[in-house]
């Protein structure tokens, strides 16, 4: 017999996925536990729909990102840090810092966890920094860091 499994079931598959197993274990175990429904035609035709708005939905992402990397390119967020007497740097720069700072700077909101930062930025001078915006779209970012 033919399910939709509903959820996750080891050793079947995964959510969404159509698989073929024993009419017994079907009827006795998957669909009274609501973890399966019987893949009838109707079913199906409900599958396809939703696999078909995902993919819309996914293209719709991706052409955003590829818009949000376009806007991004060759934007450069001016920071400042403050400098002692001595020549050292007070502070650093972070993930958020930047995403702020592109926000009030440019007009673009982009979520701190995307930007490919591994550590805080303490000295001056132009860095690139990368953004992981969807999937493999990445686009740059320049941030020219200078003293107080």
């Amino acid at each position: 017999m033919k399910v939709l499994l509903l959820e996750d079931v080891k050793g079947h598959g995964k959510k969404n996925d159509i698989v073929k197993v024993s009419d017994g274990y079907a009827k006795n175990f998957l669909i009274p536990r609501k973890l399966a429904l019987e893949a009838t035609p109707a079913v199906m035709r409900e599958v396809e729909m939703r696999h078909e708005e995902e993919k819309r939905r996914e293209a719709e992402e991706r052409r955003e990102a590829e818009k949000t990397a376009e806007l991004l390119g060759g934007k450069i967020i001016k920071l400042s840090l403050k400098k002692s007497a001595d020549g050292k740097v007070f502070g650093s720069i972070t993930s958020k810092d930047i995403c702020d700072a592109l926000e009030a700077q440019h007009k673009i909101k982009i979520e701190k966890h995307k930007l490919m930062l591994t550590e805080p930025i303490k000295s001056f001078g132009t860095f690139e920094v990368k953004v992981k915006i969807y999937g493999d779209v990445t686009g740059n970012l320049n941030v020219l860091i200078t003293e107080k």
